[in-house]
């Protein structure tokens, strides 16, 4: 899945400059996965291997987009009361994730409108080039 939305999106914008990163539970997928990254020139080190239910590979890193693959032919059983405890959360204790979400979201957009404005400043003082081609 991983290879295939970052072909599509080379269809898309074929000037993208695109890193992909994933994690995956099973061995042999994960073999795999590191294995096509390295065909592609992308980094292998940027899979992690383990259970996303309970284990963030990727913890702290932030992301344009993000893809999920529900966990196909996996036994869950071994993290089925912490996504049951999730499941069974109070409002109250939703409401806090809830503001942890809203934080980032915030941070995303504040870091947008930083973006912007860059751009805008590089536009007018003529550090782009933004002519008709």
């Amino acid at each position: 899945m991983l290879s295939v939305a970052e072909e599509y999106l080379h269809e898309l914008n074929p000037d993208a400059d695109l890193k992909v990163f994933g994690q995956e539970l099973n061995p042999e997928s994960y073999a795999v996965c590191k294995s096509d990254l390295i065909i592609k020139g992308q980094n292998p080190e940027n899979i992690v291997r383990g259970n996303s239910f309970d284990q963030d590979g990727h913890a702290g890193q932030r992301f344009d987009y993000m893809l999920s693959n529900p966990p196909f032919g996996v036994d869950w059983k071994n993290v089925q009361k912490a996504v049951e405890a999730e499941r069974d959360m109070t409002v109250r204790e939703q409401l806090v994730g809830l503001d942890k979400v809203a934080e980032v979201v915030t941070e995303g957009i504040d870091k947008l409108r930083e973006y912007r404005q860059a751009l805008i400043t590089a536009a007018v003082t003529g550090k782009i080039d933004v002519g008709h081609t």
